[in-house]
């Protein structure tokens, strides 16, 4: 059978595509093995528990519209009242209105196509199961990336560590070539060609004045998320990084010093109290960007990839990707302060597109449920050796596929801020 795609794959148009499992992949009844399984890391969910929500209003058009109200600036920093005997004078206080809007998303996942013939001679036929267990995995982590792409992209500021400091940026939307939002120019203009340092702890202190002080981001108050995570932000901000933001750390010369005994707190996914203020919270897949010696153009490398080499030891094991995990020389991290971000959510699909029918058919879903499905055209063969499309009447293929819709909101967009920072490959926990 002709295989359209490439496995695995990204971004595409699945009309009139083919996309089967190849059967050498797996291994046959004859041989005989031990079954064995990796040990995945568990993947968590992030962004998510640091976002709040909103509800989508459905037959409201496909825009949605969030409305703020602004108090009144504070216009002194002294105050001389008029004397009880004289006429007294007045402030003129007000309130101003603020807007935002937001669109809906979506995107779609689907397995390989299963052929009956493995699962009826093959040791590990029953594929099915581990493909669902990792289209989870794939929906969930896309969704997340959707998010942190989101805010990456309309941040009004960033902190670039290394003597830069806070820097206005670009606040629109981004696109896949890196025309848009922060593009690939202006990061390369203004900040990747910066003198970028590693985000130590009194880097962090001054990110954190520049967070508050300047760009006024508020903390996160106990009743802001969900109980169990709202309680250890309680005033105070977030740090997300990847572990290697933590790691470094223990190598920092203020925590040599100081060695705040408060740092070893964890508790319920968070670590640490930084100077009091601050909570961290590992983020897996962080960003990291790759950066060209010649232009500064950054490049985003996939964070795993497939060995492919058949005479490797580890072929087809999926495993870190080397541009990603020791090339990129910038790694991003986040101050998060409360009343961020909004996750839209966005309800089932209309009620008519939703009901299965007597035939088999499954009604349309976009929540991130995963369905078993027959209905789609399967390639073959005819007389002269043309490859034509038919409905698989036969029923000797499945797939599964999901689809998700998903939004997402800012009406302070100014109280998450992005860090660059120069990544420490090397640590040591040697004190000097």
């Amino acid at each position: 059978m002709p295989s359209a795609l490439t496995l695995p794959s990204l971004d595409n148009v699945l009309c009139n595509t083919w996309t089967q499992d190849d059967i050498d992949y797996y291994n046959k009844l004859p041989y005989y093995f031990v079954k064995a399984t990796g040990a995945w890391q568990k993947t968590w969910e992030t962004w998510s528990k640091l976002l709040g929500s909103v509800p989508w209003t459905p037959n409201a058009g496909d825009t949605l519209k969030e409305i703020g109200v602004e108090p009144t600036p504070v216009l002194r920093q002294q105050a001389f009242p008029s004397l009880l005997k004289v006429n007294p004078t007045a402030d003129i206080v007000h309130t101003k209105e603020r807007t935002t809007t937001a669109q809906l998303y979506r995107h779609r996942f689907v397995s390989p196509h299963f052929y009956f013939l493995p699962a009826f001679q093959d040791f590990m036929g029953n594929k099915v199961a581990p493909a669902r267990e990792n289209l989870n995995r794939m929906t969930s982590i896309y969704v997340e990336t959707f998010y942190r792409t989101h805010m990456f992209h309309y941040s009004p500021r960033v902190y670039v560590c290394g003597g830069t400091g806070l820097l206005a940026a670009p606040s629109a939307a981004g696109s896949p070539d890196g025309s848009t939002g922060k593009s690939n120019a202006w990061l390369a203009g203004n900040v990747l060609n910066k003198n970028i340092g590693p985000l130590t702890f009194s880097e962090l202190y001054k990110a954190l004045n520049e967070f508050e002080q300047v760009c006024g981001a508020t903390p996160y108050e106990g009743t802001q998320l969900p109980s169990g995570t709202s309680s250890p932000l309680n005033d105070k901000f977030c740090l997300v990084g990847q572990s290697e933001v933590w790691n470094a750390f223990i190598n920092d010369p203020w925590v040599k010093e100081n060695r705040p005994l408060n740092l070893n707190i964890l508790t319920q996914g968070f670590y640490g109290d930084i100077f009091g203020r601050v909570r961290f919270r590992h983020e897996k897949y962080g960003m990291r960007i790759k950066v060209a010696d010649a232009d500064f153009t950054p490049t985003y490398p996939a964070p795993e990839t497939i060995e492919m080499n058949p005479d490797d030891p580890e072929y087809l094991r999926t495993m870190p990707n080397p541009d990603y995990a020791s090339l990129a020389q910038i790694g991003v991290a986040w101050l998060v302060g409360g009343a961020n971000y909004q996750i839209i959510e966005t309800g089932p699909p209309p009620g008519m597109f939703t009901s299965s029918d007597v035939n088999g058919i499954i009604g349309m879903d976009w929540n991130g449920k995963i369905n078993m499905t027959r209905n789609f055209m399967v390639p073959c063969v005819d007389s002269d050796g043309n490859v034509q499309m038919e409905p698989n009447s036969w029923g000797e293929y499945l797939r599964l596929q999901a689809q998700v819709v998903m939004g997402i909101v800012g009406f302070n967009k100014f109280n998450v801020m992005p860090i660059f920072y120069r990544r420490q490959n090397t640590i040591s926990t040697l004190t000097s």
